[in-house]
């Protein structure tokens, strides 16, 4: 079927919206070929139920049923966030006796990864051991996906040691396991056993790896080691610097980068200017905006003026902010409007927060998670009820007050803006979601180690002065990850500077 058919046919789906079934001759569903392609048309326009009536029709009585038209019905639930169903698809497929080959093994696994069922993808992995056919690269790197989605990293490694041949795919889907563990270093260690000399773009991975995780040190280390370097290297290593509030170290890169005649593109400067932004570089900032056009022929983009405003909003510079806004050239995206919105609001936010309680609105939950050892655990604010009134809590808890407060630690109750008496407002700011994280990694990992904490949230003023006397008192390095960026404490002092 050509391009164009295909394309009349989506638009005879969209406009004859639940009638289409009844205006096809049966002749026409009676071909697999043809069958296939309306099932997956219907789908794609969100007519599940014209699918599913395409699929079932003679489906009785037809003596053979074609693998791909079991498949199409598949990838038309998947696609629409049923994987379940999906499942059942192929699960009815094979009580028919229809032999799965690698497509379909490739459909099953995706949607048994979607719909995190251990069990059910346990046996699609089994028929692909049984069945006659090779798996190919697609069935290999579903297989590494699922085992990922599942957190079975041993059998992660068992099918990536059992490949006869890797692409990027299969060595973004290695990184993408070993980061959801937190096992950077066994992922790495893993590339460089399985191949003599990585290429590029599987170094790359590894670099994104590590700034991700915050671990800077070792971002660099891989790519002082990498024999070529590409474009997407640099970028990777300014940005991580960027996100982790190392600006001196972003901007030598950047210079080295252009020493080395790599030209940048519309990304570096992207990761520039939003790292000058969090680190109150107002001047740096607008050195790197203007050198975009006169040492390298860039124009800048909407994301560009949104960094750039945002950049001199969040230094208190609404005025020259607003002036940005009604001099570029473009016109103003969400973004720019964004960034312009939020830098008048951060002053304002006792006034936004009354405002939300009268129209009934309420701010997402703040939830932060710490992984210790192989298992990742989730507090919310005010909550952890069980941890949070058990004796080895209390214990950390009054011992690390008691040497933060003679340290001169006094909690900031302004962050709270509910109306309550002063011991409540202590008591509700004691309960944030990083805090419990970080007194239950105290408890449960040895002396000395550093500890790392994700939130959903901006971390609060109140809450990023707390971890700033935890890492002193406690003698241990934290490294906070919020929405904005990554906060290293260290012996009292954070890597943003307070400011953020």
């Amino acid at each position: 079927m050509g391009r164009e058919a295909e394309l009349l046919l989506a638009f005879i789906a969209e406009k004859f919206r639940g009638k289409v079934l009844g205006l096809l001759s049966a002749d026409l569903l009676k071909n697999p070929t043809l069958k296939s392609k309306f099932i997956t048309l219907f789908s794609a326009c969100g007519q599940l139920d014209e699918a599913r009536r395409a699929f079932r029709h003679g489906i009785e009585e037809a003596g053979e049923v074609l693998e791909s038209v079991y498949a199409a019905m598949a990838i038309g639930f998947s696609r629409n966030g049923r994987f379940r169903e999906a499942l059942v698809v192929y699960n009815e497929m094979l009580l028919r006796g229809v032999e799965p080959g690698n497509f379909s093994f490739s459909v099953a696994l995706k949607a048994s990864s979607c719909a995190l069922d251990f069990r059910i993808g346990k046996c699609v992995h089994a028929q692909i051991v049984k069945a006659g056919e090779e798996p190919d690269q697609v069935v290999y790197n579903a297989l590494l996906k699922f085992y990922t989605e599942c957190g079975s990293f041993e059998e992660v490694l068992n099918v990536f040691n059992n490949m006869p041949d890797r692409n990027v795919s299969t060595w973004n889907a290695l990184v993408a396991g070993f980061v959801k563990k937190d096992q950077r270093y066994t992922g790495h260690g893993q590339i460089v056993k399985s191949v003599a000399s990585p290429d590029v773009l599987v170094l790359n991975s590894l670099l994104d790896m590590y700034a991700k995780c915050g671990v800077m040190e070792y971002c660099k280390k891989v790519f002082d080691g990498m024999i070529s370097k590409d474009l997407t290297s640099w970028n990777t290593l300014i940005n991580g610097y960027a996100i982790n509030g190392l600006m001196a170290e972003a901007v030598s890169t950047f210079e080295q980068m252009v020493e080395d005649g790599i030209k940048p593109d519309g990304v570096t400067f992207i990761s520039l200017l939003s790292g000058c932004s969090h680190v109150r570089m107002v001047n740096e900032g607008k050195i790197f905006f203007n050198r975009m056009r006169s040492d390298f022929g860039l124009n800048p983009t909407l994301e560009h003026y949104a960094c750039l405003v945002d950049m001199f909003g969040r230094a208190g510079r609404i005025e020259e902010a607003l002036e940005i806004v009604k001099k570029m050239p473009l016109k103003p995206s969400g973004s720019v409007r964004g960034s312009l919105l939020n830098s008048s609001m951060w002053d304002k936010v006792n006034l936004v927060r009354e405002e939300m309680e009268k129209r009934g609105l309420k701010k997402e939950a703040g939830c932060s998670w710490v992984q210790i050892k192989d298992r990742v655990q989730s507090f919310v604010a005010g909550g952890g009820f069980e941890f949070h009134n058990s004796n080895e809590f209390k214990r950390t808890w009054d011992e690390l007050m008691g040497k933060m407060e003679e340290s001169g630690y006094r909690a900031d109750t302004g962050v709270v803006l509910h109306d309550i008496d002063e011991e409540m407002k202590v008591e509700w700011v004691c309960g944030h979601s990083e805090r419990l994280a970080t007194v239950f990694a105290l408890v449960h990992t040895g002396s000395g180690l550093p500890i790392r904490v994700t939130k959903n949230l901006r971390v609060c003023a109140d809450c990023h002065s707390w971890m700033k006397y935890v890492s002193e008192v406690s003698r241990r390095k934290i490294i906070l990850r919020d929405t904005n960026r990554f906060h290293h404490f260290d012996q009292g002092k954070c890597s943003c500077n307070d400011y953020w």
